[in-house]
């Protein structure tokens, strides 16, 4: 699979890459104003984030990058999420945007599925230790 992504990439001109998490999820009535920002949608609204991911897919993006640039064990712990519930939170965010992927992907005809390169890619967002401060 890794090889078919390889030669899938060095054949394109370039990638679409999704927008901002955080703008979409609150224009569904998600707060993200907590020191998780947008990672925060991962512990009570998920499907807003699959939704957001989708939306990008349907709007000609080829890449999804997870809503994990906030997301830290400390913080979900602070929140009184064990380490194990902390870490699987932030895998969560990968699965969230895999099953966007696929039922974007899923939903397309084979006439659409000609005009589009392979299921897109999901990218990890991985934030600064600055961010993980949050303290601006």
């Amino acid at each position: 699979m890794g090889d078919l992504i390889a030669a899938d990439l060095k054949n394109r001109k370039g990638l679409v890459i999704d927008g901002a998490m955080a703008t979409e999820l609150e224009k569904r009535g998600v707060d993200t104003g907590s020191d998780l920002w947008s990672a925060a949608a991962l512990i009570e609204h998920p499907q807003a984030i699959v939704d957001v991911h989708k939306h990008y897919f349907e709007n000609g993006a080829d890449v999804a990058t997870t809503n994990t640039y906030q997301a830290n064990v400390s913080k979900f712990m602070e929140l009184g999420r064990t380490r194990a519930e902390s870490e699987s939170l932030i895998v969560k965010a990968v699965h969230l945007a895999q099953i966007a992927r696929d039922e974007y992907f899923d939903s397309l005809t084979d006439e659409q599925r000609k005009h589009r390169a392979p299921r897109p890619l999901i990218a990890g967002s991985v934030g600064p230790y600055g961010a993980y401060l949050a303290d601006g």
